[in-house]
């Protein structure tokens, strides 16, 4: 974290501290695991930027090739499914098909099924 940087990320009725590497949101708090930590603030550093998994996996293993590109994959799962805990509304981190994920400040809203949907 550079000195002039807040200790705070703020985004869709959300608050990231960076120091303790919690989310506050909502619905409750979560708790980011090192590596968690590391994706969530590689993708938010470049808000609405795709990241590739490869990119991802430079972040997190420092370069290290023995990492398989499927771990990103496992990670934003992780990632997503803590915030759906305390922000169920929303999705903050986002699939581009092809190519990789991105973070979304403002999230998008989930759709919720239309009661007597199509069956």
């Amino acid at each position: 974290m550079r000195r002039s940087e807040s200790p705070f990320l703020h985004f869709g009725g959300c608050r990231y501290n960076r120091i303790a590497a919690q989310v506050l949101g909502p619905s409750g708090q979560i708790s980011l695991t090192g590596q968690e930590q590391v994706l969530f603030e590689t993708l938010t550093a470049r808000p609405n930027i795709v990241f590739t998994k490869a990119m991802c996996l430079l972040a997190m293993h420092n370069g290290l090739n023995d990492a398989l590109e499927k771990i990103v994959d496992v990670y934003i799962h992780k990632l997503r499914r803590k915030l759906a805990a305390i922000c169920p509304q929303m999705q903050f981190i986002e699939t581009v098909w092809g190519q990789g994920y991105r973070f979304v400040p403002d999230g998008i809203p989930l759709l919720i099924a239309v009661e007597g949907g199509a069956q």
